[in-house]
């Protein structure tokens, strides 16, 4: 299997990970070697129109070899960078390199739909009756919010909490293109959000992403701390996923998840973004490995 990253220094004896991400692949190596399959990285600019230049092989938990010759690879798991780290702002020309690498391997997921699931005004447009009010604003608009409400603004790119802004300033001027939602009206005192983790057609888990004391935002990396839900306890939430997964169908092969809040008033639950990259930190060896093996056997099926 060929994970494709965006920018691995080949300078480097190994690939560029974060502690999280040794946990990942060490866990990855052991579900692929169960199946008899490599575990390969490359960036992607090796890719020369027709097969990557060289690569990386892990050929032991945290052990990884360099290899200079080409492969093309039997599949692919897609990893790269979507947008620009500084702005928030989609970056073009790995889409179109996705593109290319598609007729030569299967590569998960498939560059379309990153595109649609990932992009937050994609996500608007598609699930707009699922979602709190949206609004869309260019560089140069100035934003007027004279009784100072909360606002959550959002880039059109980002994760983990980057380029997300809730605030109740009065007068915004837009410096690039930027989403506008309503605030959601949850527990203040118990602030939480659910995410719904899908492989396939299929719910994997759910977790709860619950805010630090006085802080609006439950990104994790922002303060907040994870808890495991059982399915049964969250069926409020999963029934809304299902409906979305609905509108997805054309896409066979997909790995997503879908963040909701719910509103403390209608107790309804609604989406604040899907993302094509769910993340594993914090799952635990059991978990992770359970996770991990149902994602290959779906994209080898």
């Amino acid at each position: 299997m060929v994970n494709i990253s965006g920018g691995d220094d080949w300078s480097r004896p190994a690939p560029r990970l974060t502690p999280d991400h040794v946990e990942q692949y060490d866990a990855l190596w052991h579900v692929l070697k169960r199946k008899k399959i490599l575990l390969i990285r490359v960036s992607y600019k090796w890719f020369d129109g027709k097969r990557f230049k060289k690569y990386w092989v892990m050929d032991r938990p945290g052990q990884w070899q360099k290899v200079n010759k080409p492969i093309v690879g039997t599949f692919a798991l897609d990893r790269m960078q979507r947008f620009d780290r500084d702005s928030g702002d989609y970056d073009v020309a790995p889409y179109i390199i996705k593109r290319e690498m598609a007729k030569r391997l299967p590569i998960y997921n498939a560059p379309d739909f990153i595109e649609a699931i990932d992009n937050k005004l994609y996500q608007a447009v598609m699930f707009a009756d699922f979602m709190p009010r949206t609004r869309l604003w260019y560089a140069g608009n100035v934003l007027q919010n004279p009784r100072g409400e909360l606002l959550v603004l959002k880039q059109i790119g980002g994760s983990g909490g980057a380029f997300v802004n809730i605030t109740r300033q009065k007068v915004i001027k837009i410096k690039s293109l930027t989403i506008q939602q309503d605030f959601i009206r949850a527990n203040k005192k118990d602030l939480r959000d659910y995410r719904v983790g899908i492989t396939g057609d299929k719910i994997e888990y759910v977790y709860q992403r619950i805010a630090a004391p006085g802080s609006l935002y439950t990104n994790v990396h922002l303060g907040a701390r994870m808890e495991f839900a059982a399915l049964k306890d969250v069926g409020f939430v999963t029934s809304r996923a299902k409906e979305i997964l609905s509108r997805l169908s054309m896409f066979r092969k997909k790995i997503l998840s879908l963040d909701f809040m719910v509103d403390e008033k209608t107790h309804e639950p609604l989406l604040v973004e899907s993302n094509s990259y769910p993340g594993t930190a914090n799952f635990g060896q059991a978990r992770l490995d359970r996770y991990l093996s149902n994602l290959v056997d779906h994209l080898l099926s």
